[in-house]
């Protein structure tokens, strides 16, 4: 289930950009790529590094009444308790759009950012402090952003701020750092050798400065079109999601894309950014080889379809279906 829960694994950090690296306590690999800037880790220097964490420790409680979408719970899978979430509940049908996994025609991950009372698995894309040469831009020639020791500051210039846009160009850490869209890298799948899938659903992170009082819009590029959140008055730490953005973006001078998904730009005050962080929701889908030929699927009245937050390696009900109700053991609590 990892993100959300981590069986023991071990940890290090990356060599050249700092940040950390999840690793299984057994792998294959001779040398490990640092997921964040592609540093190449050989195995011998992980197996003198790296130290052991223990894994997320987890309370199984009775079921409930009425079990959820997004309900994290354990399953009596082949005589084993396995730890997976809703995906479908009695009456649900499931359905897929481009392997993408449906729940009544809604993405899960839409429908968990919708609700107030759900988790959200998240992974993390990109930590700016933490690079040399930084993703994010100014999209003018005369802007007012600055960078300085892996900061970003705004500070209105004389003439109009309305385009100056700071946007995030991202790059594939497996593929010489090429212009690419966002992919659902799973750091700690070290060992997996498969083609990753597109994702769109982002999720904006600001540390700012304590004396720094800002106002800030983010556009995100969902769906093919460019999405502006309502301003946002920033705190210390802000989170900020796509599914804020709900304001189609008119200004043609603003133009995102697969490979340049977001952008922020300050529409009062100033602004300094100690952190500026970027984050994709997990989201659920068919692998290449899960039988498609099984969809639409309605759940009968007892009938459960469970998925893993690994959705690369999760074993779940797409390889053997829908589960009953008397499989499940309980909710999850941490």
């Amino acid at each position: 289930m990892a993100p959300t829960f981590v069986g023991a694994h071990l940890e290090m950090n990356c060599t050249e950009c700092g940040v950390t690296l999840p690793l299984p306590t057994e792998f294959r690999r001779h040398e490990v790529p640092c997921w964040h800037c592609g540093k190449p880790h050989p195995r011998s220097l992980v197996q003198g590094e790296a130290v052991t964490v223990e894994g997320d420790l987890i309370k199984i409680v009775p079921t409930p009444t009425e079990l959820q979408l997004g309900d994290i719970i354990a399953a009596n899978i082949d005589e084993q308790p396995r730890v997976k979430r809703i995906l479908g509940t009695p009456g649900d049908t499931i359905s897929i759009e481009s392997l993408r996994l449906l729940v009544n025609t809604q993405r899960l991950e839409d429908i968990l950012a919708a609700a107030p009372n759900k988790s959200v698995a998240t992974l993390p894309v990109d930590y700016d402090s933490h690079r040399k040469q930084s993703r994010w831009q100014p999209q003018l020639s005369r802007s007012g952003w600055t960078r300085s020791e892996g900061k970003w500051r705004f500070t209105p210039p004389s003439a109009s701020n309305a385009n100056d846009w700071l946007i995030y160009h991202h790059q594939a850490v497996y593929d010489q750092m090429r212009a690419a869209a966002v992919m659902d890298d799973v750091p700690i799948n070290v060992d997996e050798s498969r083609r990753m899938a597109f994702v769109d659903r982002m999720a904006i992170g600001i540390t700012s400065n304590a004396h720094s009082h800002a106002t800030v819009e983010v556009a995100f590029f969902i769906d093919g079109e460019t999405r502006t959140t309502n301003p946002v008055i920033i705190g210390e730490s802000t989170i900020i999601r796509c599914d804020q953005a709900s304001v189609s973006h008119g200004n043609a001078a603003l133009e995102l894309a697969d490979v340049a998904p977001m952008a922020v730009r300050v529409t009062s005050g100033i602004a300094s950014f100690d952190e500026l962080n970027l984050f994709r929701s997990v989201e659920y889908r068919l692998r290449k080889y899960d039988d498609q030929s099984v969809f639409p699927i309605t759940l009968g009245p007892t009938e459960y379809y469970i998925v893993g937050d690994n959705v690369p390696a999760s074993v779940d009900s797409r390889n053997y279906g829908p589960i009953a109700d008397s499989q499940i053991l309980g909710i999850i609590e941490p």
